[in-house]
């Protein structure tokens, strides 16, 4: 192992060039106006690839198009695949940046830009790693697929379709996913359930044009108060959800993971004061991290109607809209929960609007193994890597693709993220830390010399 570290080392300014370049393209898949900067990324990266020993191809998707690479020349050794996303978040520096969002800077020991953490930097750490193994003995332990998605951010279902349909020329013995962040600052860690998702928009609406708030007002529905009406009725006081059925089929969480969430640091106060606010809040009667990883959520992501511009416009607006999103766990089914949770709105819509619901994005909820051969390798290597013990968790946040990955491949998926909470990611200044990007490259360099010797 010490000759891949030290390849890794000494290779550590090729590692940020490629890196660097890797973060310009402003692979942005949720704007059909980048779709060519999200093609030209996904063509940069399969030929660098190549030019760096692997197969590669662009695979087109019926969306993006995805990136696959190969190292194949290990026979009878294990194959691992490793995925990561290529595509990003949109971002302009107005929203908040200290710097060009796609021009890659190094401040003090953090990299900031679009992508540093979410996703490119932590797939690069695989990627950097594989190529360590390569410089100090001319092959891998394992062979080795790099599958790097186009449209994790837009979510549309059809990079999923692809995996299913090419589940043969995919098949593996084990998952790689590093997607996501550690538990908290310094404390590695891997993840063994992911919540799903529910994202809906909903649009209430009243007369066929906006009206004279005098002239009219008084006598017609306000669609806009009927809609925030409509959603305060969708939580109690407590913050409770009050939609009917919605908590069918959630399970308690198991004793033994209570006893090992209590042994994780969790600290109320800072974390309030990290993201600006003067305490945390949520579901009564359960903990910070069962309300954050083992219990469903349902939240306003956004909110319009009427006029919002500068000075005053006295109308009764024709239409309200909001988009919906909620969190599940496993026992929870998305389609499902769209069903009842459009239901109860129209339950509660008050005469004299109409009121129009769609999907927007759906995934699964995800439980994988919390222990196994892979699962054993990526703690033996992780605990090597980075000098402690870490821990298994689950996570709050989605990751449509696991599920598809699981269930198409049928091999144990790995999940461990490289990042930190902290990273800003999908806002203003994402950034990872040199140190994060370091120890990520030496935990998949251990973990590909753990796994031949384990699956």
């Amino acid at each position: 192992m010490e000759k891949i570290l030290k390849a890794l080392k000494d290779s550590e300014a090729e590692t940020f060039s490629g890196l660097f370049e890797f973060l310009r393209f402003p692979s942005v898949s949720a704007d059909p106006q980048s779709a060519g900067d999200v093609r030209r990324c996904a063509e940069w990266l399969a030929e660098k690839m190549k030019m760096d020993g692997f197969a590669a191809s662009v695979e087109e998707t019926g969306g993006h198009p995805a990136v696959l690479g190969r190292w194949d020349k290990n026979p009878g050794a294990p194959t691992v695949l490793i995925y990561g996303h290529y595509d990003v978040q949109p971002a302009v520096k107005s929203d908040g940046w200290n710097h060009e969002p796609f021009t890659p800077v190094i401040d003090g020991e953090k990299l900031y830009c679009r992508g540093s953490s979410d996703d490119k930097g932590q797939f690069w750490c695989h990627y950097a790693a594989a190529k360590a193994h390569l410089k100090a003995y001319g092959k891998l332990p394992v062979n080795v697929i790099f599958l790097v998605e186009g449209e994790e951010e837009a979510n549309t279902g059809k990079f999923d379709n692809y995996v299913r349909e090419s589940a043969k020329k995919l098949a593996c013995d084990a998952v790689i996913v590093s997607d996501g962040p550690m538990y908290g600052d310094g404390f590695p860690a891997l993840t063994y359930s992911l919540r799903g998702l529910a994202y809906m928009e909903f649009t209430v609406t009243g007369p066929d044009r906006d009206l004279h708030s005098g002239v009219m007002g008084g006598i017609v529905m306000n669609p806009a108060q009927a809609l925030a009406k409509m959603i305060t009725s969708l939580k109690d006081e407590e913050g409770r959800i009050m939609v009917e059925g919605f908590f069918d089929g959630v399970a308690p969480v198991a004793q033994w993971e209570r006893d090992n969430w209590k042994k994780l640091p969790f600290d109320e106060a800072a974390s309030a004061k990290e993201i600006g606010v003067e305490t945390l809040a949520g579901e009564v009667g359960y903990t910070w991290l069962e309300r954050l990883w083992a219990r469903p959520t349902l939240d306003v992501n956004g909110m319009w109607s009427g006029y919002i511009g500068e000075g005053s416009k006295t109308i009764i607006p024709s239409a309200a809209s909001a988009k919906i999103s909620c969190r599940l766990v496993p026992g929870q089914d998305p389609d499902r929960i769209a069903e009842l949770l459009e239901a109860k709105m129209r339950s509660v819509m008050p005469k004299g609007v109409t009121m129009t619901a769609k999907m927007l994005a759906k995934a699964q909820p995800v439980l994988l193994p919390y222990s196994g051969p892979a699962v054993e390798g990526a703690l033996a290597a992780m605990e090597a890597a980075y000098g402690r013990e870490p821990f298994r968790i689950r996570e709050g946040a989605t990751i449509p693709v696991v599920h598809t990955l699981a269930e198409s491949l049928g091999a144990p998926v790995v999940l461990a993220g490289l990042g930190r909470v902290s990273d800003r990611i999908h806002g203003p200044d994402e950034h990872f830390r040199l140190e994060d990007l370091r120890s990520g490259m030496e935990f998949s360099a251990r973990l590909l010399t753990e796994l031949a010797g384990r699956l």
